[in-house]
């Protein structure tokens, strides 16, 4: 049986996507600090591009440790020793938001968005630590430090990407797409559809979905509250790293229609810019009820997936 302690870090990632929302009274993070490499220098354009492949990229790295410390074939010892391998790639991709320098226009809200990384980083290593301990060892005052540490975070973290969504949004709008988006008082109006069961803001969208073969679910997109997504190879043939999209999603909810906004794609371990491609897709959704979607594009390319349960 393998040790309890190991379910702790499966907690995280559902409070990163929303679910862990409550305040807490908990003084304020120091910021990361800065190292002596070069930062990347991004324009007021390139910020919120980046950003949002950073965001897709740390929730991928969470997602991976949730996934292996709910795996159920593997005993302890090899969970611990992926989960904490899992960990470390993690921090790493946690270090680069403190490489990037943000412009002026983005600068206070990025001291917000480095507080949060260094909240989870916080937590995440405690987590670690925790998992190569004994369970009669363990201080369950660090579980509950973890735990307040990952909320604070969210709530350095959505103050953060706000400015990122409003103009994400704006330049969608741009560029002739009626999201219908908004990012301050989302509505809870549902659809006339019954078969399309969706709120103005697309909230039941959240989460990971792709298809399951046996009782292995085979991942092949993800909705994040953050309005990133990433999509991915759901054959199971192929790593993350080397295959896999991400970008902003947009719902509009008169429309009952998706859009997605790809920002970076991997092709075989090679980078292609997105810029360089007409790739934004609309996708219209024509049933999403009991944990199944399906979606249709303007090509009559259908997309039918369900939810990890």
């Amino acid at each position: 049986m393998k040790a309890k302690k190991l379910v702790s870090f499966a907690i995280p990632i559902m409070l990163l996507a929303g679910c862990g929302t409550d305040k807490i009274d908990a003084k304020p993070r120091e910021k990361v600090e800065s190292k002596s490499e070069t930062k990347d220098k991004l324009s007021k354009e390139q910020y919120p591009v980046r950003m949002t492949g950073l965001s897709s990229e740390l929730m991928n790295k969470i997602s991976s440790i949730t996934e292996i410390a709910l795996d159920k074939t593997k005993d302890e010892k090899d969970l611990v020793k992926g989960l904490v391998k899992e960990e470390a790639e993690l921090q790493k991709t946690i270090t680069k938001f403190d490489k990037i320098e943000p412009p002026k226009e983005y600068q206070d809200s990025h001291k917000e968005i480095l507080k949060a990384v260094d909240c989870y980083s916080k937590a995440y290593a405690i987590q670690a630590k925790m998992a190569k301990t004994n369970a009669k060892d363990i201080d369950k005052s660090k579980t509950k430090e973890s735990m307040e540490l990952i909320k604070e975070g969210n709530g350095y973290w959505k103050a953060g990407f706000k400015p990122i969504e409003d103009a994400t949004v704006k330049k969608a709008n741009a560029l002739g797409f009626d999201t219908g988006t908004k990012t301050d008082t989302p509505s809870t109006a549902k659809s006339d559809d019954d078969n399309v069961q969706i709120s103005a803001d697309g909230k039941e969208l959240f989460g990971s979905w792709g298809s399951y073969r046996g009782s292995e679910f085979h991942k092949g997109l993800d909705f994040r509250e953050d309005n990133s997504f990433t999509a991915y190879d759901d054959t199971g043939k192929t790593s993350y790293e080397d295959n896999h999209m991400t970008g902003t999603w947009l719902y509009n909810a008169d429309k009952k229609q998706v859009t997605l906004i790809p920002t970076e794609f991997v092709k075989d371990g090679k980078k292609i810019d997105a810029r360089q491609m007409n790739a934004v897709v609309d996708y219209t959704v024509e049933f999403l009820r009991a944990g199944s979607l399906r979606m249709v594009d303007n090509k009559g390319n259908k997309l039918e997936v369900e939810r990890q349960k």
